[in-house]
Parts: C-alpha cells; sequence; structure tokens
C-alpha cells in the first residue's frame, strides 16, 4: 500500500487484511485535520492485533494444516481467515480438483441457528448454474466444523485491479456492471440475497470471467443481528440495512451500484473509518454525486448508477434486470447507429498489427491500454507476425488500424478481411479491414442475453460464437453476408448442455467448428461442430486445467 498519499479507506482495509501500515508515515503525509482519522485506524489496528493473537493461542481457533482431512478434501493451503472462520484452497480426493473449502469456527458451528444457515443457504446457491456466479459444489457439518466448498477462482478482485491501475472506463465498468446484474438475477431467483456485493467479492479469473462470489469469511448467509451487519462491507451496505433493516434484492442493487461507483472512481459516495460515522453520513444525506467525482461519464449513465443508490428502496431500479437494462440504454445512446466508421475520436489507442502472407494466413497481436494488460492477446498466435511462417519469398503486408476499445475480440477469418467481436451493448459485430467499419451481425435480444467468445470461418461468410443467456450458454452461428443473404443466428449447441462454450477455430472447408467446452463438473473436451447439425465430435478431454488457446493445422488434420 502506498504512503505518498494515504487513503483512511485504503488504510481500513490494511486492517482488515492484516496488510503492515507504515502509521508515523501516513500521520505526517496528511493535513493536521485528517490526523485524527488516522490515529483512530491505528488504535484500531493494535485492538485488531491483538485479537489475533489472542485467536493463534486459542484451541477452539486452530487452523487446519496442509495435508490435514476435512471428509473427502484435502488441505493445500490457507488462502484467508477472518472472525467466523476460514478459506482453503483443497484437494477434492473424490473428483480429482482443486476446490475452495470456507470452514465456520468451531464456536461458530456450535451455534444452531447459524450452522443452519450457512448450510441451507450454501444447498441453495448449489442449485445457481451460472457462468458469473461462483459454483457451490456442496456443504457438509464434519468433526466440528460446518461449510460450503466451491469452485476455486484463480484470478484478481476487481479491488485489486481499482488499486493497481486506476479507476475504469465507462465502457468496461458498464459491461461489469450488466454481467453482474446477470449474476444477481440468477442469485435472486433462486431465493438468496448475497449481502456483501463488493469490489472485493467480484473477482477476474484469468480467463477474463467476471464472477461473483463471497470469497471472505463474511458468511453472507447469515440473516439478522450484529452477524448480519458486520457480515458486509460498511461502505457498499444500503442505508436501510445500515440502520438495522433487512437485507433485500433492492439492498444488493444499492450495494452493486456502489461497486460501479467504485470501479469508475476508486472512492465511494458515502465515507466512514467505522461502521458509526457510515451510518451518520446516511443519516445526514452526506453523499457525493457521482457527477462530482467524474463529470466525464455519460449522463444515462450516471442517472443508472445513481437510481441504484437511492437511499429510499422503492426508487431504486425494480429488478437487477431493470438496472442491466438502464445500463444497455446508457451504452445505446453513447454509440453510433450502423454502420460505424472508427477514428481516433472515439475509440483508445488499441491497436490490431496484421500481417497477411501468402496463402491468407493472419497473425494478430491485441494491443492493450495500461489499465488493460492482462487482457492481452497476444498468445492467441504463438508468435509475432514478423515471425510467423511463410512460403518462401512470400513477404508480410502490415498495416495498423484503429479498433474500439473495450470490445472482446474473437478470431478473424483466414482471409485477413474481417475480424468479429462483442461489443458493450450486447451486439455482436464484425470489424472490415478494408473500409475501416464495423457493422451488427446480431443485436442484443434482451437484458439478459450476451455474445462472447467468437470465431469467423476462413472465407469469412460465417461467425460462430457464444451466446450466455439466462438459461444458460449456447453455440450459435451466423451469417455475415448482407441483403437477402441475412440470416437469424443458428443454435448448434442448446443451453443446459456445458458450462461455458469457447469457439477457436474452423475447419478449412468450413463445415465444422472448434471449441473448448467446459462441462458442469468443469472438466473440459475439445470437439469438432458439424455447422449442418450441430453434431459433435470429441477431439481430446481434459481435467480442470484446459489449454488457453488452440490451433487446427492449415488441413484441418491436426490440432496444437
Amino acid at each position: 500500500m502506498s504512503t505518498e498519499h494515504p487513503d483512511p479507506e485504503d488504510l481500513a482495509e490494511a486492517i482488515l487484511e492484516n496488510s503492515p501500515a507504515d502509521w508515523d508515515a501516513a500521520e505526517h503525509r496528511v493535513e493536521p485535520p485528517d490526523r485524527g482519522v488516522i490515529h483512530e485506524l491505528r488504535v484500531i489496528a493494535g485492538i485488531a492485533s491483538l485479537h489475533r493473537a489472542v485467536a493463534a493461542n486459542d484451541p477452539e481457533a486452530a487452523t487446519l494444516a496442509q495435508g490435514d482431512r476435512w471428509g473427502h478434501l484435502e488441505i493445500v493451503e490457507s488462502i484467508g481467515a477472518g472472525p467466523f472462520g476460514e478459506v482453503y484452497r483443497v484437494w477434492d480426493t473424490v473428483l480429482h480438483r482443486e476446490v475452495a473449502l470456507k470452514l465456520l469456527t468451531p464456536r461458530r458451528t456450535a451455534e444452531r441457528d447459524t450452522t443452519g444457515e450457512i448450510l441451507a443457504e450454501a444447498r441453495l446457491l448449489a442449485r445457481v448454474r451460472h457462468p458469473h456466479v461462483v459454483t457451490v459444489f456442496g456443504a457438509e457439518q464434519v468433526e466440528g466444523r460446518a461449510g460450503p466448498w466451491l469452485e476455486y477462482i484463480t484470478g484478481h478482485t476487481l479491488q485489486h485491479l481499482v488499486r493497481e491501475q486506476g479507476p475504469f472506463g465507462p465502457t468496461k465498468a458498464s459491461a461489469i456492471g450488466v454481467t453482474l446484474c446477470q449474476a444477481l438475477a440468477a442469485v435472486h431467483a433462486a431465493g438468496i440475497i448475497h449481502r456483501d456485493v463488493s469490489a472485493r467479492n467480484v473477482m477476474r479469473h484469468d480467463d477474463g470471467r467476471i464472477v461473483l462470489m463471497d470469497f471472505g469469511t463474511g458468511y453472507t448467509g447469515v440473516a439478522g443481528g450484529r452477524d448480519a451487519e458486520i457480515a458486509g462491507t460498511p461502505l457498499y451496505m444500503a442505508p436501510e440495512v445500515i440502520r438495522g433493516g433487512e437485507a433485500t434484492p433492492a439492498s444488493d442493487i444499492y450495494s452493486l451500484g456502489v461497486l460501479l461507483y467504485y470501479l469508475l472512481t476508486g472512492s465511494f459516495p458515502v465515507s466512514g473509518s467505522t461502521l458509526d460515522a457510515v451510518r451518520q453520513a446516511h443519516d445526514a444525506g452526506a453523499r457525493r454525486p457521482l457527477r462530482a467525482a467524474r463529470p466525464d461519464l455519460p449522463p444515462l449513465l450516471v442517472s443508472a448508477i445513481e437510481r441504484a443508490i437511492e437511499p429510499d428502496p422503492s426508487a431504486r431500479h425494480a429488478d437487477a434486470g431493470g438496472f442491466a437494462e438502464a445500463l444497455l440504454a446508457a451504452g445505446a445512446a453513447a454509440a453510433d447507429a450502423p454502420p460505424v466508421r472508427l477514428g481516433r475520436s472515439r475509440f483508445a489507442a488499441a491497436a490490431v498489427l496484421l500481417s497477411v502472407a501468402v496463402g491468407g494466413l493472419a497473425w494478430w497481436t491485441w494491443r492493450t491500454t495500461p489499465q488493460e494488460r492482462e487482457r492481452s492477446f497476444a498468445h492467441e498466435a504463438g508468435v509475432s507476425p514478423a515471425e510467423a511462417p511463410r512460403p518462401p519469398g512470400a513477404a508480410a503486408n502490415a498495416r495498423q488500424v484503429e479498433i474500439p476499445d473495450e470490445m472482446l475480440p474473437g478470431h478473424p477469418s483466414l482471409d485477413g478481411q474481417i475480424l468479429p467481436y462483442a461489443d458493450i451493448n450486447g451486439a455482436l459485430r464484425v470489424f472490415d479491414l478494408n473500409t475501416g467499419e464495423a457493422r451488427i451481425l446480431t443485436a442484443n435480444a434482451g437484458p439478459g442475453e450476451f455474445p462472447g467468445f467468437s470465431a469467423a470461418s476462413p472465407d469469412g461468410h460465417f461467425v460462430a460464437y457464444e451466446c450466455d443467456g439466462p438459461g444458460g450458454t449456447e453455440l450459435r452461428v451466423v451469417s455475415t453476408d448482407e441483403g437477402r443473404q441475412r440470416r437469424e443466428p443458428r443454435v448448434l449447441i442448446p443451453s443446459g448442455e456445458v458450462r461455458t462454450i469457447r469457439p477457436f477455430a474452423w475447419s478449412p472447408d468450413g463445415q465444422h467448428v472448434l471449441v473448448l467446452l467446459q462441462r458442469g463438473d468443469f472438466s473440459s473436451v475439445l470437439s469438432l461442430v458439424a455447422l449442418e447439425d450441430g453434431s459433435s465430435r470429441i477431439v481430446r478431454e481434459f481435467g480442470a486445467s484446459p489449454p488457453l488457446t488452440v490451433s487446427l493445422s492449415p488441413d484441418g488434420q491436426f490440432v496444437a
């Protein structure tokens, strides 16, 4: 944590995470009026350290060690601890995969009401199958300890990304907001209230997937009483919950609104170094408008977020779907109607370098802004354009073009003419290298349906793409031809069959799509899916660690 300009909120987070802080430096680097706040936090840090020391010597609070067993799960390492319990990375000895285990402390487990709530809600959440909600595999009470085991996510929290890279742009934040609205809608449909939506509890998986989770030890399932009050993160908590009211879908929407406010500004609409201070700020109506914190934001985006964080629950969006619709409307209002000429005035200087060899083989390198370094697609080709193999005497023809920032690019056609991509508004588009224009192939069909990864056929006449909807993920194909040849998307793999779908390439004859499918048990399989009838042929099966990228040889006979 930097102490050049110490932020009380960062210092408070350091206390929660038991991270070291240079308190002397922090007190000297702030203005005199703020030194009292830093001093209070320092006292709180001392109390927290004392409690941790006592807990460390409490035999009831003893943690599990590497190699210990809890039922069929073997402890690999501890990855988090808090007042309610611990989180471990463990090995499932039955299904042979890594999962995360969240255990209540023995004292908490002995409280029947708490244990019952945790197990009941975990079992409800286990029924939720959504790509943006962490998957719960089970929950039990074993040897005096109770808790759920769930999907183990590798990646970074949104809080980490904001701290490392700074506030997000409006397009990126809106996209994350829509994704989390989908996730919340699925959770609420299962009868569950999250109670702790925050940047600490949303992760960006290493594969780019945004995942709603509760990876701390706040245990969002605890309802009512003081436990429920401190289970959430105060700066994200709705005013009615801060005052002791029940958590509802409306309070989750409030928390999501605060999360988007944080992603866009790096700060919060209501501040306070203690729970009482936050409560008093709410009572006084001391809320900083988003427009004041970030004047450059599109008006409709500001309105959508401000409505989500209204103090009155009845004034907020009716549900998560309504919030998603407002975010989509904000994105649509900011976008030009197709066809769109891509110019420097509208897009950041992210570039695609196209190297075309004789025979039409294209290699692409995706460059991102410093804030997007982790989303690099350079590995898709495996080599640079200059190193790309080509026939003897063939020269590479390279040119640089502007493409939209904050998009999810797919795999280009082999003739190097088009690049498919999913945009922020839930539309699938193709970028034409000849004209520099982008046109829509499919517009968003509803607030809960969005395209994902895509791949263009060798001749550029079709695009296969992943479509995420309320019922699950589908593999679809759509024609890129305009006019009379234009057709509606056709489903090759219907929803409900697999968890995620990632198209990588087409066969040379354009009759099959090479896709990586992730099943419900998180095992993966590489398959060739027929364009004609959607039938699939398994090429290779993987466990829980699938490849990041796959290539098909020019003759379609080999996969690498």
